[in-house]
């Protein structure tokens, strides 16, 4: 049994219960599961997909809705660690991408690299699939294998690819000095972030160096809170670090900086901040606050443009 809308321009108004109530009788009275390991969905289950189906027919990836175990999942994307391959997953021309890969990874050894698209996960054909669903297929326990079906960007042809799981630590950030340059390869905006970043800072200042290179490549964002946090370190209070479009009547919100302005008594140092395909959302909010603020020159490839919060 099929059960079709009305085609024409006019959209009818549909009596949501009635036609439920109609849906529900004949699943119940025809549905034959084909497959073995079926299991029938419980009333959660049930409930939580009229839910997605409401927030999904915006048809937008980044409006999405969390279940609760799919928020713990988001929630140890931010803090911890997890069983996986080390590849940070987003959408592109609304398909799942490989945004960036964190290294001496699986991910990293296996040859994934930025811009893979990812077409299948254990023969499953995830192209339309969301990106908590992706990133469920390819978790799972340590020392597991995970196969990958992804469209190489470079060359443009499939390849696959058998990745064994690993722990994945996410890294927030680390330094190093290369040819008198003070570098901070900044990975993640995590709840620690600040903190962390503050630390950098000050060894940074306390030391000769005149050069601090931030390095955001590959960093997919996290919390806007620490953005808006990292950004006040060069910024004066109240300089707009981001604007955040609003639809309600109360306009648009503006984050300033907290104005903790680290370098007001070291204007003889410079700063640069590196970019590519796989900065995205908090670290181009960071990267074009100091830029609009002059307070730093961006260098590096177009960014991954994911201007939401």
């Amino acid at each position: 049994n099929i059960l079709a809308a009305n085609t024409n321009k006019t959209e009818e108004k549909i009596n949501v219960n009635k036609l439920l109530n109609e849906v529900k009788t004949i699943i119940n009275n025809n549905f034959i599961s084909w497959q073995n390991d079926y299991k029938a969905p419980t009333q959660s289950d049930l409930d939580y997909g009229m839910i997605k189906g409401f927030v999904n027919a915006y048809n937008d990836p980044y409006t999405q809705f969390f279940t609760p175990k799919e928020s713990e999942q988001f929630e140890a994307d931010l803090k911890g660690s997890f069983g996986g391959i080390g590849a940070m997953i987003n959408y592109l021309n609304k398909k799942p991408v490989i945004m960036s890969v964190l290294k001496n990874t699986p991910a990293e050894l296996s040859g994934l690299k930025s811009g893979d698209l990812i077409i299948s996960v254990n023969d499953e054909n995830v192209e339309s699939y969301s990106i908590e669903d992706v990133v469920s297929l390819i978790r799972g326990e340590i020392n597991t294998i995970v196969n990958l079906e992804v469209l190489d960007n470079d060359t443009k042809n499939i390849k696959k690819l058998s990745i064994k799981r690993a722990e994945i630590q996410i890294p927030i950030l680390e330094s190093e000095v290369i040819d008198g340059v003070y570098v901070i390869h900044f990975n993640s905006f995590t709840q620690d972030s600040g903190p962390r970043f503050q630390i950098e800072l000050n060894k940074f200042l306390a030391s000769n160096f005149k050069y601090l290179i931030i390095d955001i490549r590959g960093n997919g964002g996290g919390y806007l809170t620490s953005a808006i946090d990292i950004a006040s370190f060069f910024l004066e209070k109240d300089k707009v670090v981001v604007i955040e479009k609003n639809k309600k009547s109360t306009g648009d919100i503006i984050d300033y900086s907290k104005g903790y302005n680290y370098f007001k008594e070291h204007q003889d140092r410079k700063i640069a901040i590196l970019v590519d395909g796989g900065s995205a959302s908090a670290s181009e909010i960071l990267a074009g606050a100091l830029k609009d603020n002059n307070v730093a020159t961006i260098i590096g490839e177009k960014t991954f443009g994911k201007g939401s919060v």
